[in-house]
């Protein structure tokens, strides 16, 4: 099963804030909130096949911090604080064209239905563990 959201979604990293210089925060519970959205709007629990208990265990795998570095860009917005437009940090943006598939919420969602055995294809935790020991994801 393959859950295809929009092009306006966001990606899982995107949930989240800049604590420090350089430090990416993930919210894992608004991650959790917009799968949990997606899974209503398309009534997938419906189907007694859906492994509504693995959602949790999904989100839970993934890092709780990314260390930027050059393959990652912020994204700011600008807001009237105080009577003054003022640019803040909205989110951050991925830029290696080659690794942008493994970062997608769409990606995230597929996770879900996967076995508890193997919830990664074949390769996927290879490089988790490069990322993690390269210092690009903290856990």
């Amino acid at each position: 099963m393959s859950l295809n959201l929009n092009a306006k979604s966001k990606q899982w990293y995107q949930y989240g804030n800049l604590t420090a210089p350089g430090v990416w925060l993930i919210d894992k519970a608004k991650i959790l909130n917009a799968v949990q959205v997606e899974i209503a709007r398309k009534h997938l629990t419906a189907c007694p096949a859906f492994p509504a208990s693995r959602v949790q265990k999904v989100i839970d795998k993934l890092p709780n911090s990314i260390v930027l570095d050059e393959f990652w860009e912020i994204e700011y917005k600008n807001e009237m604080i105080g009577g003054v437009l003022t640019k803040i940090v909205n989110s951050i943006s991925y830029n290696a064209e080659f690794e942008k598939d493994w970062f997608s919420m769409e990606k995230l969602l597929s996770e879900i239905n996967k076995s508890s055995a193997n919830p990664y294809t074949q390769g996927s935790d290879e490089w988790l563990d490069w990322m993690l020991n390269k210092g690009y994801l903290k856990k």
